[in-house]
């Protein structure tokens, strides 16, 4: 039995791998009156929120990436109704 969940397991995390893609992401913060404020942004795709994180982009290193998608996210018009 044991056998076949490794197996059941090693077979879904294989299927999965071809999904994965290395993304860069950023925690910006801020202290304010001595209490931490993150910046949180809705995804696109599910609504949830999120970090700004973004895929790699060719040219910049991951850490370069990730500093430039939360530039964007604070650059992006907001609602803030």
């Amino acid at each position: 039995m044991l056998q076949r969940l490794a197996t059941s397991l090693r077979f879904r995390f294989v299927a999965r791998q071809s999904e994965i893609e290395r993304q860069a992401g950023a925690i910006p913060y801020s202290v304010v009156d001595g209490q931490v404020a993150v910046l949180l942004v809705t995804s696109r795709r599910t609504g949830r929120w999120i970090f700004p994180k973004g895929g790699l982009m060719v040219g910049l290193t991951p850490h370069e990436a990730a500093a430039r998608e939360a530039l964007l996210m604070l650059a992006a018009p907001a609602d803030l109704s």
